[in-house]
């Protein structure tokens, strides 16, 4: 397990220090959203609150694991939220300039979910109740403004609503249950709605793949996008299903394993060893270029992989290990990333986007406790 110890030591010496230095702006209180090759941030972009909230969310994980100081950061990064993009209705804005402005005041489910991601896992590391009531206004702005009458939730206030995605709800069974680890009240049976949705409309058993778009009813895929799958997404959701199994008491769904194996026999794109971004039911590619949230989502999977005994484990976690430290990782700022590589495998741009460590800490905490488990 060389591999995935490597990837520890390279989250705990090179990526925390580096982005513990540079993520919050000390004039504003909140987080910068983009930084160039050198780890400088792009002071004057615009700020997109989901990005906000990953951000708390990144900073109080790692505090809590002791990889970083950072606890003040997302609290900081809280209180910034709370004055700036806070919405007169109970919910939140949707975007903000580098002054803190609102520039959208768009309500868009995504974000929502990442709020409450961010509130409760701050609820569960300081055990400071005003942040479960904060959980708790905004469940409430959702069961008002954005509950869909067929099931789930809408995608916005104030935008339109078709084609739906399966994606803000994935994020947001999460959060849910990150809620209910806090103390939160509801959390499990909220999740297990949605724990339902991802079986009845999600996640197809006939193609062993799953779809991104739909229309109004979520019994159709969508019309326009047609039969989409990311997987990276497939991978996400083996964590997730897993996650939802230990906090429920119940099997694993077979689900879990079946998306493994199907992300992992359809969605390598074999030129560059990296997941290819979208492909329809059957496996023809639609995008073969990446990013890095999915091999990091790929990585997670495999390490629930290896815990829960799936076939192709141990491959899984060598090939996703490695593409995150022979391709995203290797550049020369410690803790730097490459974002994007198109399908031959060659970088694109050099911009690295604060929307990432959300999805690089996962990758980090399932590497370390497999490390940590008699498995390695």
């Amino acid at each position: 397990m060389d591999t995935v110890k490597a990837l520890a030591d390279w989250g705990v010496h090179s990526f925390f220090p580096l982005w513990r230095e540079k993520s919050l702006d000390p004039e504003t209180g909140g987080f910068f959203e983009v930084f160039d090759a050198r780890g400088e941030p792009r002071r004057d972009a615009d700020r997109r609150v989901r990005v906000q909230a990953r951000q708390i969310y990144t900073f109080a994980r790692a505090h809590l694991r002791g990889w970083c100081d950072g606890l003040e950061a997302a609290q900081s990064g809280w209180d910034y939220l709370q004055k700036h993009a806070r919405h007169p209705d109970g919910g939140y804005a949707h975007r903000l300039n580098a002054r803190g402005e609102i520039i959208s005041d768009l309500r868009d489910l995504y974000d929502h979910a990442f709020i409450l991601l961010a509130a409760s896992f701050l609820a569960e590391v300081t055990g400071d109740p005003r942040y479960l009531q904060d959980c708790d206004d905004l469940l409430e702005f959702l069961d008002t403004r954005m509950c869909h009458p067929t099931g789930g939730y809408i995608e916005a206030v104030g935008a339109g609503n078709v084609p739906r995605r399966q994606n803000p709800h994935m994020h947001l069974f999460e959060a849910l249950m990150i809620f209910r680890q806090a103390g939160g009240k509801g959390g499990l049976a909220r999740a297990t709605e949605i724990h339902a949705l991802f079986h009845q409309r999600f996640y197809s058993k006939d193609h062993g793949v799953l779809f991104e778009f739909f229309e109004s009813d979520l019994k159709r895929l969508s019309a326009e996008t047609g039969p989409v799958a990311e997987p990276g997404h497939m991978f996400e959701w083996v964590w997730l299903l897993n996650k939802y199994a230990l906090l429920s008491g119940e099997d694993i769904s077979p689900a879990a394993e079946h998306l493994f194996r199907n992300a992992m026999r359809m969605g390598i794109n074999p030129s560059s060893g990296l997941l290819i971004s979208s492909m329809d039911e059957t496996g023809v590619v639609s995008e073969h270029g990446t990013r890095t949230w999915m091999q990091n989502e790929w990585f997670r999977a495999a390490c629930v992989a290896k815990t829960r005994g799936f076939e192709g484990a141990d491959v899984a976690l060598e090939m996703a290990g490695r593409a995150m430290l022979d391709k995203h990782f290797a550049v020369s700022l410690p803790g730097g990333w490459i974002e994007h590589f198109d399908g031959a495998g060659n970088p694109v741009g050099d911009d690295m986007p604060a929307s990432t460590p959300y999805h690089i800490i996962g990758a980090l905490i399932e590497a370390d406790k497999l490390l940590d488990s008699d498995l390695c």
